[in-house]
């Protein structure tokens, strides 16, 4: 669809949300147009909207995959940004890749950092070879949303999270952290049955 590159980014965006609404087979011939918003765009809001629509395109998304592995290790840190975040629309399927998305835990953009977390989150359970990245970046990241997003992604790898309870208990009584930290470690604590 044109629309995808008109000037106006809440065009672009709008556009998006249009494939986010349609059945996913409609959206399938259009998955190499929506991740090249997703990589390309340089604003976040369409990037983020571009890459729901990718996820929801279904298996033809999955094509796209080599495409935003390779972004992962761009120079540019929107085109960084927008591999992440297509990674997480992929979800599970994206999980041959989590290793990719592990390494961007430590990139220099916190919005890297931060949908590289979510993405590993997405994955789930096939992500758990790299919990203790995740837990890592939840302790210890400078960034408060990374932290956020990184104690809620580890508490979606199952059974692994759960033999470190007592390191995000920590994150809840810290009144160093901000609050959205403490309670994105609260809600893991909760998703593994331990608040």
């Amino acid at each position: 669809s044109e629309a995808l590159q008109d000037r106006a980014a809440d065009v672009r965006q709008a556009t998006a949300d249009v494939f986010v609404a349609m059945d996913g087979d409609a959206g399938a011939p259009f998955a190499e147009q929506i991740a090249d918003v997703v990589l390309g765009d340089q604003e976040m809001i369409v990037q983020v909207a571009a890459a729901k629509a990718l996820g929801i395109v279904g298996e033809a998304a999955v094509s796209q995959a080599p495409r935003l592995v390779e972004a992962l290790s761009d120079a540019d840190s929107h085109v960084r940004l927008g591999g992440a975040l297509g990674l997480c629309a992929l979800g599970v399927r994206a999980s041959e890749h989590a290793s990719h998305l592990a390494g961007r835990l430590i990139d220099d953009s916190w919005y890297v950092r931060r949908a590289a977390a979510e993405a590993l989150g997405c994955i789930g359970p096939a992500a758990a070879e790299h919990a203790d990245k995740l837990l890592s970046a939840a302790l210890n990241d400078a960034d408060d949303d990374v932290r956020s997003a990184a104690a809620t992604a580890f508490a979606a790898q199952g059974p692994v999270a759960a033999k470190h309870v007592r390191d995000i208990a920590k994150l809840t009584t810290d009144n160093e952290k901000k609050r959205g930290v403490r309670c994105a470690a609260a809600l893991a604590l909760g998703s593994l049955g331990q608040a």
